[in-house]
């Protein structure tokens, strides 16, 4: 599992950004912790600002959000990116 390259025309990858954080958000909190805990100063204290906005509700509640929106609008941009579709019909 892997952040996508972000692109202005696909939301799809947006969805699977999401995803993935929201699969690994354990995971992701635990690094930021132990980078927050580590020797380099500068990154400690940005991994520790990180930290903190990661759980906040706001960004909880946005994820969230997000996540249940990209779920559903993903289906309808792979259907309208599917080369057989015939948007006459």
């Amino acid at each position: 599992m892997q952040l996508q390259r972000l692109s202005g025309t696909r939301w799809s990858c947006r969805y699977l950004d999401v995803d993935a954080v929201c699969s690994t958000f354990d995971s992701v909190l635990a690094t930021l912790e132990e980078i927050a805990n580590g020797d380099d100063r500068s990154r400690s204290t940005e991994a520790t600002d990180i930290w903190t906005q990661v759980q906040s509700f706001k960004f909880l509640v946005l994820l969230i959000t997000f996540w249940r929106v990209f779920s559903c609008t993903k289906s309808l941009s792979d259907q309208l990116q599917n080369r057989e579709i015939d948007l006459a019909k």
